[in-house]
């Protein structure tokens, strides 16, 4: 086996000659679209049914991409990805039919779709030769928790 950077070197030279810009652009849009839900906030959940399209169009991606054994890795990726969004539809189908458990659909539907979001990343990072992005998580940290603070001595 070659090592990982002679072997990435080599997929990105036999995807220029294959010319996987039509996976890459479809890939993009994907992307595109999952930011678009993601940008919508806690109303995005109403939305689950329109997942649909970005699961079909991720599986003809992945059975384009198929074909070559140095991609298994993404189509791993890939299928994990599909897997996201079916649990992001499903906590979309659970949001409408039983209202107690609101919040934790809310809470499914978001960790879902922020996985779907980093497969797609990642499968395009790989398949572009681009950096990936240092974090697309715009949450700052928690602030130290008082429990993890050092005992005040003036206190005692």
């Amino acid at each position: 086996m070659r090592p990982a950077g002679e072997r990435a070197a080599a997929i990105l030279a036999r995807m220029a000659d294959d010319g996987y810009d039509e996976e890459i652009a479809v890939l993009r849009a994907a992307r595109d679209t999952l930011a678009g839900f993601d940008a919508e906030g806690a109303g995005a959940i109403r939305r689950a049914g329109e997942l649909d399209a970005v699961r079909e169009e991720l599986r003809l991606c992945a059975a384009r991409l198929s074909g070559d054994p140095e991609l298994k890795d993404v189509l791993d990726r890939l299928l994990l990805t599909d897997r996201a969004l079916a649990s992001a539809q499903k906590a979309g189908r659970r949001h409408r039919r039983m209202p107690l458990t609101r919040p934790l659909s809310h809470m499914r539907f978001a960790f879902s779709l922020g996985s779907s979001q980093g497969g797609v990343v990642w499968v395009l990072s790989k398949l572009t030769g681009e950096p990936l992005p240092e974090s697309g998580c715009p949450v700052k940290p928690a602030p130290e928790a008082a429990r993890d603070r050092a005992p005040d001595p003036s206190r005692d």
